[in-house]
């Protein structure tokens, strides 16, 4: 997915979804885009999906005390489970029984005595995102005062995600009951059956709760239910200015989920208010013309001005897959007919037009022409439209296919001047080892792909080297050749020179972290050194 975000210049988001939508910024993959221009043009995308947690904390108790949840943990079942959809970081929520406070109280003071009840429970993130094991029903408050006293910062925010993981999944769980019972009592009235007091006046504190008219129970229903992470994360990328959003489709892969494109991207789009979303890309050799047509002219009909079509030439996925598709290995031949044919499915009806895309027609979604080859900048440069190079992957002909795109450009109906987008990988950390180390969970995600070992994000590492043989190392660091980490201090030299090399407009930022708070935090501080 791709966001951009204004700050005197654009920034941009682009992404694939993995787990529940990977690259926010990249879904369900996520990018970014830097330009050095004036206006410079930001982009931020991931290839896998990093949740975000709910604004969940406004019930939560004031008092300092941690609550434990009696021992028989066979009580606590997920009502869905990490694995699900591919989802790299935890999103399983618990079901949380009502819980004796005056019984089960307990103060702690210090980090330390903190982390030795975390021991004392076996509360392990990494079986917990492996599925292996549940989050206890731990309800902590406040935390220990001492715990800015740490200097590891990895330390001090993995503490802070297992004190307060707990509390938002009991209060996932508590919306969810309340979703429920609006949802039975929305059907007890569509029957003309009558409500106790009891149940009125729950409704009546619901919809004062959640600003809806008394009558309307069906808005209710909508506006109770829990934020899954991705669109968290999306909500993220539009408070931080970033300008787009982009989800990209792929199929049969389980670290991404966002191969119901078009789905998806109506699901943000309803989730944040400022920012472009559209795919990077739909792989339009999948598709019919007018399906295509069809569901981002209903996008942009719903979400008008919000909304961006990137395509691209490859399917996006194994030959197997694309025969489920129902697609012919030979329909990539076809890419360059597709999208003149969708251009004009979407463009102002022609006189004794046969086919109209309805809706559609005249919505005149801006598309895109996505690749990594030469065929695509030239494609692009041809049909006058704009170009985005994934180089986050694949940046071997980078420049000369921007050279290309540019020198070849003829002018359009949709852009005047070529507009060029390219892709890296950015990772930000509070401080340079941090990075680092984060930085090390693509290194073993594109060592795997050298492998043909496909998969989840996986957590960091502490010694790379020890992961990847000579050649793997050889390999993976080819694919990652445009990929920089730092602090906020040092992020924006490393992304400067690539600007200035290619000229980009935008720039697409893929961060494939392996735990949500980090993924987000990055997107941050990338915003913060950009601005």
């Amino acid at each position: 997915m791709t966001i951009r975000f204004e700050r005197g210049a654009l920034i941009a988001v682009a992404g694939l979804v993995a787990g529940l939508i990977s690259a926010v910024i990249l879904s369900p993959l996520e990018k970014a885009t830097v330009s050095p221009k004036a206006s410079q043009r930001l982009a931020i995308s991931q290839s896998v999906p990093a949740p975000v947690l709910p604004p969940v904390f406004t019930r939560l108790a004031e008092d300092v005390m941690l609550v434990l949840a009696p021992p028989a943990r066979e009580r606590i079942e997920p009502v869905i489970s990490p694995k699900m959809a591919g989802i790299d970081t935890l999103t399983g929520f618990m079901s949380v029984d009502d819980v004796d406070r005056t019984s089960r109280e307990k103060f702690l003071e210090t980090t330390q005595a903190l982390s030795e009840t975390f021991d004392q429970l076996g509360y392990d993130l990494d079986l917990v995102r492996s599925g292996k094991a549940l989050v206890p029903r731990l309800f902590l408050a406040s935390l220990p005062g001492d715990l800015k006293d740490i200097p590891e910062a990895r330390v001090r925010k993995t503490l802070f995600f297992k004190t307060v993981l707990p509390l938002v999944l009991q209060v996932n769980e508590e919306i969810l009951r309340d979703r429920r019972r609006i949802w039975k009592l929305h059907f007890r009235l569509s029957l003309d059956q009558k409500l106790g007091p009891g149940d009125r006046l729950w409704l009546m504190v619901m919809t004062e709760r959640y600003g809806v008219q008394r009558s309307d129970i069906a808005s209710l229903v909508k506006r109770v239910d829990i934020i899954p992470p991705s669109l968290a994360l999306a909500q993220a990328a539009d408070r931080l200015g970033y300008q787009r959003y982009w989800l990209a489709e792929h199929h049969n892969m389980p670290g991404i989920a966002s191969s119901a494109t078009a789905v998806l991207i109506g699901l943000v789009a309803q989730a944040t208010r400022r920012m472009r979303v559209g795919a990077g890309g739909i792989m339009l050799p999948n598709h019919s013309p007018m399906v295509i047509a069809e569901q981002f002219g209903t996008l942009e009909t719903l979400f008008p001005g919000r909304i961006d079509l990137g395509m691209g030439r490859a399917p996006g996925t194994d030959q197997y897959t694309l025969r489920a598709l129902r697609r012919g290995p030979d329909s990539s031949e076809h890419f360059p007919q597709d999208v003149l044919e969708l251009q004009a499915l979407l463009g102002p009806p022609q006189e004794n037009q046969a086919i109209h895309a309805i809706p559609g027609e005249n919505t005149n979604v801006p598309l895109w022409i996505l690749g990594s080859s030469l065929f695509g900048a030239q494609l692009a440069a041809m049909l006058g439209l704009p170009y985005a190079f994934a180089s986050h992957f694949a940046p071997q002909a980078l420049m000369q296919a921007v050279s290309i795109y540019r020198e070849k450009f003829k002018p359009s109906a949709q852009l005047a001047e070529p507009y060029v987008m390219v892709g890296c990988n950015a990772i930000v950390a509070d401080t340079e080892d941090e990075a680092r180390h984060l930085f090390t969970t693509p290194q073993q995600q594109f060592t795997r792909m050298v492998r043909g070992a496909r998969g989840l994000l996986p957590p960091p590492i502490d010694d790379i080297e020890s992961f990847w043989s000579p050649m793997e190392k050889s390999q993976a660091s080819s694919m990652l050749a445009c990929s920089f980490y730092g602090s906020p201090e040092t992020i924006k030299a490393k992304l400067d020179p690539l600007i200035e090399a290619t000229g980009a407009d935008e720039l697409m930022v893929a961060a494939a972290i392996w735990d949500h708070q980090s993924r987000v935090h990055s997107f941050e501080l990338l915003a913060q050194a950009m601005d």
